[in-house]
């Protein structure tokens, strides 16, 4: 068992390091290189930024919860995310030009606020079966969809037109100065994250054993969800909604690994998102020459994963 527990950890990062050299460094040569490789560096730079936030937020999410099916992006959050933004353009795009960067933390604080709202409901809920939170993150995402796609209707061409090129982004479109700004607060969040590792770990011995043991369980989650909330605007905010990877990344990470420990999960998951991510965008790029984009793929094969996680967990219920 020791020995497949090593493999694990050695051939992980190996295959996330070729595929990502790979990316960088195919179909490059002595001209080329010193124009393409900044930009692919800059994509590979927002993979690894991203992949931290799925990998991250979908895991403490699970463990905060107390369950193996739910993540952010699954609750509607990203959805929350792509509302804030155009209730801002909406609202204040009209009559004072606000930068790319100051509504991008606006909705940041928007999605702490809201999110803090919605910790206070499911928690409430958390007795509840397991498929009736999943069907209330589905309809609250389908909610938030349907008031966004209204707002942009009948909201001012101009101000949309402005608006569609922040909402529709991608991997091969990333804002540089968004990117690096990131960075810093995904670094910080990442430092003040690691000390509470070993807290979520007692977490996972229910409610009432953590409490016992000395956990602060309300601090924590309240720390937890405003972490969760600013990590997955990132995510969404650099790249889009990637509703499904999450979930299934720390689903393989949960069947490989046979530990409890936060900071190993994290850490693997993190690098098996960039080795989809990164795989992803290869394919995309080299063999479907960019007739379609990484987003659609991941959410695709994302999607259909998900259900068969579904349909696995109703019949194990059963």
């Amino acid at each position: 068992m020791s020995i497949k527990k090593n493999l694990i950890y050695i051939i992980m990062p190996i295959l996330m390091l070729v595929i990502t050299l790979t990316y960088l460094f195919i179909g490059l040569n002595s001209k080329t290189i010193n124009y393409f490789l900044p930009k692919r560096g800059l994509i590979v730079l927002t993979v690894i930024l991203v992949s931290y936030c799925l990998a991250f937020s979908s895991k403490i999410f699970q463990s905060i919860t107390n369950n193996k099916l739910l993540t952010p992006q699954v609750m509607g959050y990203d959805s929350l995310y792509i509302l804030f933004q155009t209730l801002i353009a909406y609202f204040i795009g009209s009559t004072v030009q606000i930068s790319r960067i100051t509504d991008f933390f606006v909705a940041i604080g928007l999605m702490i606020l809201f999110s803090l709202i919605l910790n206070t409901i499911f928690r409430k809920l958390l007795s509840k079966k397991i498929y009736i939170l999943l069907l209330i993150g589905t309809i609250l995402s389908q909610v938030f969809k349907s008031i966004t796609s209204f707002i942009q209707v009948v909201m001012d061409p101009n101000e949309f037109s402005h608006l569609e090129g922040k909402l529709i982004p991608s991997f091969n479109n990333v804002n540089t100065n968004l990117v690096y700004i990131s960075l810093v607060i995904v670094i910080l969040l990442a430092i003040i994250s690691a000390f509470d590792y070993k807290r979520y770990d007692v977490m996972q011995l229910g409610y009432e054993t953590s409490i016992n043991l000395g956990i602060n369980h309300k601090r924590l989650v309240f720390k937890a969800q405003i972490i969760i909330a600013a990590l997955v605007s990132i995510s969404t905010a650099l790249v889009g909604p990637l509703s499904f990877v999450g979930i299934l990344v720390v689903t393989v990470t949960n069947m490989l690994l046979k530990t409890y420990k936060h900071k190993y999960h994290i850490i693997f998951s993190t690098m098996l998102t960039i080795t989809v991510l990164m795989l992803s965008i290869l394919v995309v790029n080299y063999f479907l020459k960019s007739t379609t984009s990484v987003n659609v793929i991941l959410n695709l094969v994302g999607g259909l994963g998900f259900l068969i996680l579904l349909l696995n967990q109703a019949k194990k219920g059963a």
